[in-house]
């Protein structure tokens, strides 16, 4: 039996696990119902929840300017 490939958001099914993250950014959701949430230390809450606050209010660096940032690195 070969393996789903769900790559493709529209053929996932909708109980699946591999939606959980995407339904909980951003929706507005209480997190406390989400099992991986209570399951982390609530300093790395604090960051997911300060990172949803950054992108909220446009705090952002695109992935191209942060390329050119660290070239030295990568």
């Amino acid at each position: 039996m070969s393996a789903k490939n769900y790559s493709d958001p529209e053929k996932m099914p909708p109980d699946s696990s591999l939606n959980e993250p995407q339904s909980v950014y951003g929706s507005g959701i209480d997190r406390s119902d989400v099992e991986w949430w209570n399951e982390i230390s609530e300093q790395d809450q604090q960051a997911i929840e300060k990172g949803l606050s950054d992108i909220e209010a446009g705090r952002t660096i695109p992935h191209s300017e942060m390329r050119k940032r660290y070239k030295k690195w990568l």
